[in-house]
């Protein structure tokens, strides 16, 4: 969560902060005054880094005088920079209480209990904040995000209208839109979401909107469209470096000329893409590959390529570069043109045990992936899921073992994006996902 910015108070009994006005007479004067200077001195010690006597300071000074709603808020910011948060939302949650047109501290107040309460007691903040702030963007905003996360498509959808309806040039906006309307399979109004946002020409949602489009076109089998548009996934905020230097490659390069295809996403997209090496071996140029550690050996089986690196060694003198899943866009692939035949190879073959028992085949089950994936969720399943599948296993002769998941995994939640602070922080394999964004 990002941290709000403090409120600036005026200097102790000169701005419209001072309670000198109010009744009560030199006592309620003197307590204001003080409160003021202490709220002063909270935030400057804030500012500086030094959060707990901030904290000290703003709690005195919320003390005098409790009814300033200014001073609880920054004493919550104070608590939450001191890794105090569910103190921090206690102090938005009266903020917000006192003065109810404090859209910032309803804004962090549903951010805290998201973190500390959970998405359902968010989502009452939530519809509390929006019953004073019908518009504000950020609410707006964050309230479909946190409808698309807990399966309400519905609500996500009603909340992104009210918030593109008051802000329309809102890019990222759009962006999540479109993902409402994917998850629910309207491609033709995702679609149109991703264009609108890519026609406001945000520069910090650019390419995601481009990367998003091109997710939707390649779910449609549009590939001359879907690969183009795909190539933004390499000026996403996340992407890898090209690793080694050299200059892209293109049809223009000579036959003969080393040619380094660097895998840029996850495991399972090199295995898929590696079949395309031998359309590069085809038109007579030297393919290396460079892919994670554990895939060298099997990318190395793919036909015609020379030799696979992994991240960790030493860069090769290559005349050009590639990376792995721009393939299809500048090879020009179509869905009728992929070559369906083999094109893997284990280094070594491997027998599966017989089960004790006797008779029975041992299957291992690869039932999830990544768990730090910031999809994980639309991408592993849940055991659950494969239960029709066990219960083959006494009619078949089989025994089903789990190769790899996590143990107690959580019930599959619904459908789910990435909880990304704006820039998109998308990713433990570098793969971007079709991205979600909170404003924090």
């Amino acid at each position: 969560m990002t941290i709000r910015t403090v409120s600036v108070p005026s200097e102790a009994g000169t701005g419209p902060a001072s309670l000198r006005s109010d009744s009560g007479g030199e006592a309620t004067t003197m307590r204001g005054e003080l409160a003021d200077a202490m709220h002063l001195q909270g935030v400057q010690r804030l500012t500086q880094g030094d959060q707990e006597t901030a904290v000290t300071l703003l709690q005195c000074a919320r003390a005098l005088v409790p009814e300033r709603s200014d001073i609880v808020y920054d004493h919550g910011v104070a608590l939450l920079a001191a890794g105090r948060l569910p103190e921090a939302a206690e102090a938005w949650r009266r903020a917000a209480g006192l003065s109810p047109d404090r859209v910032d501290a309803w804004r962090n107040l549903a951010l805290a209990v998201a973190q500390t309460a959970g998405g359902n007691s968010a989502l009452k903040v939530y519809r509390q904040a929006l019953a004073y702030h019908p518009e504000d963007r950020d609410l707006l905003y964050n309230y479909g995000n946190l409808c698309f996360r807990g399966g309400d498509l519905d609500g996500a959808a009603a909340a992104q209208a009210r918030l593109l309806q008051a802000h329309p040039q809102f890019a990222a906006g759009w962006i999540n839109a479109g993902m409402t309307c994917k998850a629910a399979g309207r491609f033709e109004q995702a679609e149109r979401c991703y264009r609108q946002a890519i026609l406001i020409d945000d520069q910090a949602s650019l390419a995601l909107a481009h990367f998003n489009l091109a997710n939707v076109l390649l779910q449609q089998g549009r590939w001359v469209e879907g690969f183009a548009e795909y190539e933004w996934r390499l000026r996403l905020p996340n992407a890898l470096p090209q690793p080694w230097p050299a200059p892209a490659w293109s049809a223009e390069h000579p036959a003969g000329s080393s040619v380094l295809v660097w895998n840029d996403q996850g495991i399972g997209d090199a295995i898929q893409y590696l079949r395309l090496t031998a359309r590069l071996v085809g038109r007579g140029y030297r393919v290396l590959v460079l892919v994670q550690d554990q895939l060298k050996s099997l990318a190395a089986s793919a036909p015609g390529v020379e030799a696979a690196f992994g991240p960790g060694d030493p860069p090769q003198a290559v005349d050009v570069q590639v990376p792995l899943c721009s393939l299809p866009h500048v090879l020009g692939v179509v869905p009728d043109d992929v070559w369906n035949g083999p094109y893997l190879r284990a280094a070594k073959k491997i027998s599966l045990p017989i089960a004790a028992g006797g008779g029975h085949r041992r299957v291992g089950l690869v039932w999830a992936g990544n768990p730090a994936h910031a999809n994980d969720a639309n991408r592993s399943m849940h055991l659950a899921d494969l239960h029709a599948l066990l219960d083959l296993q006494a009619s078949r002769g089989l025994v089903f073992s789990s190769a790899r998941g996590r143990r107690n995994s959580p019930p599959r939640p619904g459908p789910d994006g990435c909880m990304i602070c704006r820039a998109c922080s998308p990713i433990s394999q570098r793969r971007p996902p079709s991205c979600w964004n909170w404003i924090c």
